[in-house]
């Protein structure tokens, strides 16, 4: 809770704009998870690029909110989780608090084709010789289990 606050602080969004994320689903964890997450993972990559990173979260969670915080901080699932410190949230975040709400309120459309799995381009994962590309999204790669 005490991250949220520092969120809506630093924000440019109006405190009430939250208000409906809130309201709409149980669990503000789950709502704060989702913004850590895409502020870390996604923060630079356009409106496209933060949707696309929650759709994996949720197609992780099946649409299950409660799932969200355990599908992020599982291990060596999100980079940024595994830093000794991670950066603070600042700046205007309103597209992440935006796509954070959509997704925790199930009204995010999945623009992935069903991923589950991403990665940069900088890299090449062990794992993604195991899945199928879906798509490619700004600098991220997206892929799902084989049907």
């Amino acid at each position: 809770m005490r991250k949220l606050l520092l969120v809506l602080a630093v924000s440019t969004i109006p405190v009430v704009a939250i208000a409906p994320a809130v309201a709409q689903h149980s669990s503000l964890a789950a709502l704060q998870c989702m913004i850590d997450n895409l502020y870390h993972e996604a923060r630079g990559e356009g409106i496209k690029g933060l949707q696309a990173v929650a759709s994996v979260v949720m197609n992780r969670a099946q649409d299950d909110q409660n799932n969200i915080c355990k599908i992020v901080y599982t291990r060596k699932q999100f980079s940024w989780t595994m830093a000794k410190q991670t950066k603070n949230i600042e700046g205007d975040i309103s597209d992440i608090l935006n796509v954070a709400q959509a997704a925790t309120s199930n009204t995010l459309v999945d623009i992935t084709g069903g991923a589950t799995h991403y990665h940069t381009k900088k890299v090449k994962p062990y794992w993604a010789k195991t899945l199928v590309k879906t798509k490619t999204i700004g600098q991220h790669i997206f892929y799902k289990k084989h049907d």
